[in-house]
């Protein structure tokens, strides 16, 4: 059967085209961005994260006299779910896609990891300094490198992982000639 299929497409017997499903073409794209260019989407992003954070902060460190290892956990927590949502879909929007629960988890795990680090950092700057920006300033600039390097690794990495793993939710191969052993080749 496979001969006939390569006789009609004008392929040796060796060579067939991998199944592509509709949502192959949503899930990468032709050109990869440097990593510069990811490095600046992701610092865009991460700035609308860290408005949002630092507004959130300031309302229940300031407004509400919360301690402020108490008030960066919600505020934090929401520049998270700004952050995972705009770097999935623009930053690495060329990224083939993988499970949303997956990659999810992981940008929640390593985001996790960088609010134990904000928060520690944001203590310790304040309690030596007694300057809240400041604080805030370096604990924001040692997170944002912390972030970018993990989640480029191993979030949003750039494998070709979707293509070995089709058959795995989220994971869609592209179209490609795929060599079937045995065929004599």
């Amino acid at each position: 059967m496979v001969a006939r299929v390569a006789e009609r497409s004008g392929r040796s017997a060796g060579t067939a085209i991998a199944p592509a499903d509709d949502s192959a073409r949503h899930t990468t794209h032709l050109h990869t961005p440097s990593v510069s260019w990811q490095a600046i989407k992701f610092a865009v992003v991460g700035a609308s994260g860290t408005a949002l954070t630092f507004v959130l902060l300031t309302a229940l460190h300031k407004g509400f006299g919360w301690p402020i290892w108490i008030a960066n956990v919600p505020a934090y927590g929401a520049g998270i779910v700004n952050n995972y949502l705009w770097n999935r879909y623009w930053t690495f929007g060329h990224v083939a896609r993988r499970n949303v629960l997956h990659q999810g988890s992981q940008f929640v795990a390593i985001s996790v990891a960088g609010l134990v680090l904000n928060t520690i950092i944001l203590q310790v700057v304040e309690s030596a300094t007694r300057d809240y920006y400041l604080a805030f300033l370096v604990a924001a600039g040692i997170v944002y490198c912390w972030n970018f390097v993990l989640n480029h690794q191993v979030t949003f990495r750039h494998t070709a992982e979707a293509l070995r793993h089709p058959h795995l939710p989220g994971h869609h191969a592209e179209p490609s000639t795929v060599t079937l052993p045995g065929d004599g080749d």
